[in-house]
């Protein structure tokens, strides 16, 4: 076991009770087009999800106590990874925010157009995307690392991500991946994806 997968095994240990998360998203041999994935491309040990390793989910999606770090809630999932590999949208959208947390460290989110969901990316290093561009699933957001607080206390390097509803409710990132983009929207979509674009571009 190398370091990153031991210290990987320890936070799983110390913070979620020493059991990884069911993945809900079926891992197939190709990722199925048109749908919304997992920010990291790359499993526990670096190889490809498509190739069969599995996703390595350190944090769920949890209302209420989670532990001392999280005492009240945990809205949204951490996707562990190594250190620098690329992180990438959970699907095609536009970028309204980059901005450095003392929590978060450093973030990205992102408005993803026809649901008008918004995803929210944290712990982030070398952000290479800028407020306004359009984004698809390939493009690299910025690397996997532990800013903000996942330094703060030790956790090795993952991505936190966050999935809120066009009303702005949260939603658990893992009942979305897998889901095909087009989906969620509703009969007030689009007037609620241009008022919220609008609102994110003048800040």
């Amino acid at each position: 076991m190398d370091d990153i997968e031991k210290d990987l095994e320890d936070i799983t240990k110390e913070f979620f009770g020493g059991g990884k998360a069911e993945i809900k998203q079926p891992l197939k041999e190709k990722i199925p087009e048109g749908v919304y994935r997992l920010p990291l491309k790359v499993g526990k040990v670096g190889q490809p999800l498509d190739d069969g390793n599995a996703p390595w989910i350190i944090g769920t999606f949890v209302e209420g106590y989670v532990n001392k770090t999280h005492p009240n809630f945990h809205r949204g999932i951490d996707q562990a990874g190594p250190r620098g590999v690329p992180v990438f949208p959970i699907a095609p959208g536009t970028v309204v925010e980059v901005r450095e947390y003392p929590k978060g460290g450093k973030t990205c989110k992102i408005l993803h157009n026809p649901d008008g969901l918004t995803s929210y990316y944290a712990h982030l290093d070398n952000i290479r995307v800028a407020v306004g561009q359009e984004v698809n699933w390939d493009t690299p957001i910025a690397s996997n690392s532990d800013t903000g607080n996942a330094k703060t206390f030790g956790t090795a390097p993952h991505v936190h991500l966050e999935v809120k509803d066009s009303k702005g409710k949260h939603l658990d990132p893992m009942s979305v991946i897998g889901k095909k983009v087009g989906s969620f929207k509703t009969a007030s979509f689009h007037l609620d994806y241009l008022l919220r674009l609008a609102h994110h571009l003048e800040d």
